[in-house]
């Protein structure tokens, strides 16, 4: 007896749909797959800091160990691989060919399906085929990246009629041109678009410019290596919220233009990019009421992060960063620096025990703190000197010396997640922090 799963897919975000047929599921014969489902659900609403989450984690993923290869048996036959997302697949990366040649199975099979990714050879005279398949119409987002399809390429895919409920596209390093972007800024799919990427493409910075113009949905741009510090003057998008910036050549002075072109940014990522102390003042006075920064390979040192600092950051709430060259006055800044939201920071390991204290200053707020490189045994024991209220993600190089620190419950009352996976720990000691952490110990 088959499923009518068509409530799922009218509203994928609804949990109700899912709970009904994980009801449906028990009644005709498989509960592990019924609870695996309820489960699911209810761990998607859970906060990491949350007190039963971690015992909800253990029996969902000890299920899905149990269970996944034979629940996605029949589907790894046509995918390279599947994730769940609350009990279900949605998500796929699937070679083109497979796409072109078994949808109607894939989609059996994966019957909410609906995003799609691959990196995989598409070769060109296939694209026609894969535009009209009718399957097509289920995705709302498909990421065809690093297929050098070109402007004939772009064309035929973007020709489909059956791409009418797409809102995430991704095109990246597809040798789109002004010819393939002129397409696409004519394409009518794209007013409904909220996501795209074109990064690592040779499209010139007027087209681009005609793109952005013809997408006022659009709340999110992957745009590495694109020319912005190009883009016309007159060009507005007040909607673009989350902007990649990454590999762009910018002069300290085209910041503030693009802060004028995209007045709506709270999340931006600028990596690959020495951040030298001309660029940090400049970002520092854009009046962006910035979320999220994410500032990887940087290698700013400690007198461009105090001007980087030098802006007041009141909205930010996730500053991830490393591949510095922060030293204990830079650390000392982060620590002073006045963090109204800040709840995560990723950064790299700390150099000295003057810089693990230097972070006490952060210990009421901060919800998850990864330390990506080597912290010593003196600096990780300062930094947990003092408790840590809120902190239910911490990913740390440790040692065994540090093992009672990390396992004192005083100061760090409800963490959950405790990733040691750089580290080096054995025997009785890891045996404590299992039992400390169990399922949140990586």
């Amino acid at each position: 007896m088959s499923y009518d799963f068509s409530g799922i897919r009218a509203d994928l975000a609804a949990d109700g749909p899912r709970e009904v047929y994980a009801d449906w599921l028990e009644e005709h014969g498989q509960p592990e797959r019924a609870e695996y489902i309820h489960l699911a659900v209810r761990l998607a609403r859970r906060h990491p800091a949350d007190a039963d989450r971690n015992d909800l984690a253990k029996r969902v993923f000890a299920l899905e160990k149990k269970h996944a290869r034979a629940w996605t048996a029949d589907l790894r036959e046509h995918v390279m691989f599947a994730t769940f997302d609350r009990g279900l697949v949605e998500q796929a990366r699937i070679t083109p060919k497979k796409l072109v040649s078994h949808a109607p199975r894939i989609f059996e099979l994966a019957p909410v399906l609906h995003r799609v990714w691959s990196r995989d050879p598409l070769p060109r005279a296939l694209v026609p085929e894969l535009a009209a398949r009718p399957e097509l119409r289920w995705l709302d987002s498909l990421a065809l990246n690093e297929q050098r399809l070109g402007p004939p390429g772009v064309r035929s895919l973007l020709e489909s009629p059956h791409l009418t409920g797409l809102r995430e596209l991704s095109l990246r390093d597809d040798r789109v041109d002004d010819e393939a972007g002129g397409a696409l800024a004519s394409w009518p799919g794209l007013t409904a678009l909220t996501s795209l990427s074109l990064g690592q493409n040779p499209i010139g910075p007027a087209v681009l410019a005609q793109v952005l113009a013809n997408a006022p949905a659009l709340t999110r741009l992957s745009a590495s290596g694109l020319p912005l510090q190009l883009l016309p003057d007159s060009l507005r998008h007040a909607g673009l919220e989350h902007l990649d910036a990454s590999w762009c050549t910018f002069d300290p002075g085209d910041w503030a233009r693009l802060a004028t072109q995209f007045p709506g940014i709270r999340s931006l990522a600028f990596e690959n990019r020495p951040l030298e102390r001309g660029h940090a003042a400049a970002i520092a006075r854009v009046p962006w009421a910035l979320t999220h920064l994410r500032m990887y390979q940087a290698r700013f040192d400690d007198a461009a992060f105090t001007e980087l600092l030098s802006g007041p950051w009141a909205a930010l709430e996730s500053f991830r960063a490393y591949a510095n060259q922060l030293g204990d006055a830079g650390w000392a800044a982060l620590g002073a620096h006045p963090w109204p939201r800040l709840r995560e920071v990723f950064l790299d390991g700390l150099p000295s025990v003057a810089a693990g204290r230097s972070l006490h200053a952060l210990a009421p707020r901060l919800e998850s703190l990864t330390l990506w490189g080597t912290t010593g045994t003196d600096a990780l024991n300062a930094l947990l000197e003092v408790p840590w209220p809120r902190l239910h993600t911490l990913c740390v190089t440790a040692s065994e010396a540090t093992v009672p620190a990390l396992a004192n419950r005083e100061h760090l009352p409800v963490l959950r997640s405790l990733d040691l996976r750089r580290s080096k720990i054995t025997g009785p000691n890891l045996r404590i922090l299992r039992r400390e952490y169990g399922f949140g110990l990586r």
